[in-house]
C-alpha cells in the first residue's frame, strides 16, 4: 500500500511539473504572438501613413525584427526594468526608422510618434476613438501631454477642439462601461 501511495505522489508531482512547463510555453507563445501583432500593426500603419516605398519596407523589416527579439528578451524582468529597457528599444528603433525616411516622411513620422514639436514639448503617442462616418469607431492618432486621469492635454493630432470622443462602452450589464481587452483606449 505504501508503495502505491508513493508512486501516486511521484506521478502527481511529475504531472504537475509537466503542466507548469506546458503553461509557461503557452504563455510565452501568446506573449510572442502579441508582440508580433503589435509590430505588424506598427508596420502596416507606417507603410500606409508614410507611403513607404518597397525599398523602405524591406529596410523596415529587420528593424522591427530586431525590436521583436529585444522585446522578447525582456520577458521575466521586473516591471520597472522592463519599462525602462522597452523605452530604450523603442527609441533605438525610432532612430533607425528615421534613417530610412525622406525628409517629408520624417516630419510626418515625428508627428505620429510624438517627437518634440515647435514648443519643445514632446508628448506621448496616444490614440482616441471617434464615431466615424459609418457610425463605427475610428481611431485618431495624437501626441498627448499632461493628464490628471480625468482630462488630458492634446499637444498635436487630428482631434479638433470640441470634437466628441468615445470614452467608454455602452452595455446591458448595469455596472457601467467596463474596459475590455482589445477595446479602444487612450494609451498614455
Amino acid at each position: 500500500m505504501d508503495t502505491s501511495v508513493g508512486l501516486l505522489i511521484v506521478y502527481l508531482v511529475a504531472a504537475l511539473l509537466v503542466f507548469l512547463v506546458c503553461r509557461e510555453i503557452v504563455c510565452w507563445y501568446f506573449k510572442l504572438n502579441e508582440i508580433v501583432s503589435v509590430l505588424r500593426q506598427i508596420r502596416d500603419r507606417l507603410v500606409k501613413e508614410l507611403k513607404l516605398s518597397e525599398d523602405q519596407q524591406q529596410k523596415l523589416e529587420p528593424i522591427l525584427g530586431d525590436s521583436r527579439q529585444q522585446f522578447m528578451a525582456l520577458q521575466g524582468l521586473p516591471e520597472p526594468d522592463r519599462r525602462a529597457k522597452a523605452q530604450k528599444i523603442r527609441e533605438a528603433a525610432r532612430v533607425r526608422i528615421r534613417e530610412i525616411l525622406t525628409d517629408e516622411q520624417r516630419v510626418r513620422y515625428d508627428e505620429m510618434s510624438g517627437a518634440p514639436g515647435g514648443d519643445g514639448r514632446s508628448g506621448v503617442a496616444g490614440r482616441v476613438w471617434i464615431v466615424g462616418p459609418e457610425g463605427k469607431p475610428a481611431p485618431l492618432t495624437l501626441a498627448v501631454g499632461l493628464s490628471d486621469g480625468t482630462a488630458t492635454e492634446v499637444l498635436r493630432g487630428e482631434l479638433k477642439e470640441g470634437q466628441e470622443v468615445i470614452v467608454g462602452l455602452a452595455g446591458g450589464s448595469g455596472r457601467g462601461a467596463q474596459p475590455q481587452q482589445g477595446a479602444p483606449r487612450l494609451r498614455l
